[in-house]
């Protein structure tokens, strides 16, 4: 928008429009075209909550891990380019399994330091004190 020619009303919008700019988006305010941000492409939506899941032992937590990894070093998932990133992986079970495969990365490939955190324990997910561990640690 053109601020020197635009009148009072159009200006009204754009001010409304701006302070509520991420708490919602009107039906006609939508573009003709979307893109999408992805973590890792046309896998894993960047700020989108994603889920790995299949029987016990098929892999999921080797591959989630993998991911986080790759993601963390910025390097390409499987051939998928990956937007680089801090990774916090929540080990609900087998903390030191996946400590373990951190380190066989670690070794392989030759590298210090990643933004890679591993959390461990009991959480009940709905807890806002869980929640503020969770922010704390990502801080």
């Amino acid at each position: 928008m053109d601020v020197s020619t635009a009148d009072n009303a159009m200006l009204d919008s754009k001010i409304i429009q701006l302070e509520r700019k991420g708490r919602f988006l009107l039906f006609s305010e939508l573009e003709a075209q979307s893109n999408k941000e992805w973590t890792v492409h046309n896998l894993v939506g960047h700020g989108e909550a994603s889920a790995l899941y299949g029987k016990a032992g098929n892999g999921k937590s080797v591959l989630a891990e993998d991911l986080g990894l790759h993601v963390a070093a910025g390097w390409p998932w499987h051939g998928r380019p990956v937007r680089c990133g801090a990774v916090l992986y929540i080990a609900l079970e087998r903390r030191k399994l996946v400590e373990r495969r951190a380190i066989a990365v670690r070794e392989k490939h030759g590298i210090r330091d990643l933004p890679f955190a591993i959390m461990s324990g009991v959480y009940d997910f709905r807890d806002k004190r869980t929640v503020g561990e969770i922010i704390q640690i990502v801080r």
